[in-house]
């Protein structure tokens, strides 16, 4: 939990590459994971440098090494985002810097270092490095443009099934895992996640951005929704309660919102 707290994107690093032993730690990290999901993602580590714009609100500075977030025919997009912000997390523990890149970003160079084949589905991408401690003007203003650290309230986003707010002292050790999924990082800071609590359980939903993001190919902000999967799930895992997403049949409808999952 705490380590969600402490996340935050990163676009200026120290212009040195990582530890031999503690890339090898994060390969490890990568190859177990790939393990774990094989025939549906890869997360390959390469060593490239580009300076400048890598992708939107994507200018990097000093990162010689990036993380690619890559689905393949067996995965899908919310599983990928959860997986991905899982690593982000990871690295995080280790105090390496990441940021978080989905949108538009030169693919064919990353394509081509990472040896990706035709249907491998290069979507996601992460500089990591060591942090450089002053923030440069340009991340300043990239900070500022992509309303980095802009929130929406708790009433905004969680509610019960007339979709009033949720009450917080009704909460009690679900408040947290809700607001770790209040302040997590979403494609353009646009926090599409919604919770409605049915019955006691929690189902998230999905509330577009009308036109957002159309010229991408593919649905960016579902991959958001794999980012609030995982922060609600570790945080409770954290806590001792076990769970796990599951779709249920029949959900609820709400107009303007999209069933994704039920927490169980």
């Amino acid at each position: 939990m705490e380590i969600i707290k402490k996340r935050r994107s990163v676009r200026t690093f120290e212009d040195k590459k990582i530890e031999n032993s503690l890339r090898e730690k994060i390969e490890n990290y990568l190859t177990d994971l790939e393990k774990d999901y094989t025939s549906k993602y890869k997360f390959p580590l390469i060593d490239i440098s580009l300076e400048g714009k890598v992708g939107t609100y994507g200018v990097i500075k000093g990162a010689n090494s990036y993380i690619g977030g890559v689905l393949l025919e067996g995965g899908n997009l919310v599983e990928l985002g959860y997986l991905f912000e899982k690593i982000i997390i990871y690295l995080t523990s280790l105090d390496i810097g990441t940021c978080w890149l989905g949108g538009t970003f030169k693919r064919g160079e990353f394509f081509e270092a990472m040896d990706l084949k035709d249907d491998e589905n290069l979507l996601l991408l992460t500089p990591i490095g060591y942090i450089e401690e002053k923030m440069s003007l340009k991340e300043k203003s990239m900070r500022v443009l992509a309303k980095s650290d802009r929130r929406k309230e708790f009433d905004e986003l969680f509610f019960d099934e007339n979709l009033d707010p949720l009450y917080l002292d009704d909460l009690k050790e679900f408040n947290l895992a809700l607001e770790m999924i209040r302040i997590g990082p979403s494609a353009s800071n646009k926090q599409p996640w919604r919770i409605i609590k049915i019955n006691g359980q929690f189902n998230l939903y999905l509330k577009r951005t009308k036109d957002y993001a159309k010229n991408l190919d593919y649905d960016i902000q579902m991959i958001d929704m794999g980012i609030a999967q995982y922060h609600f799930q570790s945080t409770l895992e954290e806590k001792g309660i076990q769970g796990a997403w599951e779709r249920v049949e029949n959900p609820r409808d709400y107009e303007g919102l999209e069933y994704i999952s039920t927490w169980i």
